[in-house]
């Protein structure tokens, strides 16, 4: 009797198991990507543009051109929202003559396809392949950018070759750390809590978006950046990273919030002209 009650018990354990690996990569983008398709009409001058991606999926891009031989930055978004946010970016930047160019990952805007992180990191280099094919741009005239989940974009073409410099704003550790820091604040008691940890720590084979693995690879000039009210990063993970790369640069705002990068403009464009 205790057998087949234990044997039942095993089953549903398995079924349990197998069911939970194979809804995740259903159910995990839901959780890390929020892409709005619709933009708001651009009210600069900015080049609409569409690039095609090593895996033949079309992306959009907005982009102006560098005054005086200035650098271009290649601005990576957060998980939510598209390019036209970002407008007031791109203004900043522009106005003091540097090239932006504002890249829509897959699924954002009006680039087609679904996200992935296999896909976001295709997207970058499609960017990358622009400025320097199209626009004869070498690494040293180019400027990573990346704000949240735009970091991680960053991190993984930062850590493989040098560029004039890359900036990280409001960046976390890895999408797993972020996930179960995230969602375990919805907890209520500390049973959900563990359950919430444990899904999560599960989904590195899906996403894993690992800055931490990455971080103490890039040799570009780093500015780590983050302000301490961030409601959906929390701060610690950006004092984690720098740790990880002593030459990096690091910014702490006492004020600002994670949607807004009005807090950390002037420092990011003090860092710019000084490289």
């Amino acid at each position: 009797m205790i057998k087949k009650i234990t044997y039942g018990i095993a089953k549903r354990l398995i079924f349990l198991v197998v069911l939970y690996y194979l809804i995740l990569p259903f159910v995990l983008p839901s959780l890390i990507y929020g892409p709005i398709k619709e933009q708001t009409k651009s009210t600069l001058n900015l080049q609409d543009i569409y690039l095609t991606t090593s895996d033949k999926v079309k992306i959009n891009v907005w982009y102006v051109k560098a005054k005086n031989n200035k650098p271009t930055i290649l601005f990576c978004h957060g998980n939510g929202g598209n390019i036209s946010s970002y407008e007031d970016l791109a203004d900043i930047f522009s106005s003091k003559g540097y090239g932006v160019l504002l890249l829509d990952y897959r699924g954002y805007g009006k680039s087609e396809g679904t996200p992935s992180e296999s896909g976001l990191y295709n997207d970058i280099d499609a960017a990358l392949k622009f400025l320097r094919n199209k626009e004869k741009l070498s690494n040293n005239q180019i400027i990573l950018y990346g704000w949240s989940l735009g970091g991680a974009v960053v991190s993984e073409v930062a850590s493989k070759e040098k560029f004039k410099a890359v900036i990280l704003q409001s960046t976390f550790t890895n999408i797993k750390d972020e996930a179960v820091c995230m969602y375990g604040r919805l907890a209520k008691d500390k049973f959900t809590k563990t359950l919430i940890k444990a899904f999560f720590e599960n989904m590195i084979c899906y996403q894993n978006y690992d800055n931490k693995s990455k971080i103490a690879k890039i040799s570009s000039p780093l500015l780590i950046a983050h302000d301490i009210p961030d409601e959906l990063i929390p701060v610690q993970m950006s004092y984690e990273l720098a740790k990880l790369n002593p030459k990096a640069k690091l910014f702490i705002s006492k004020t600002g919030s994670h949607n807004d990068g009005t807090w950390f403009y002037g420092e990011a464009l003090k860092f710019i002209e000084e490289k």
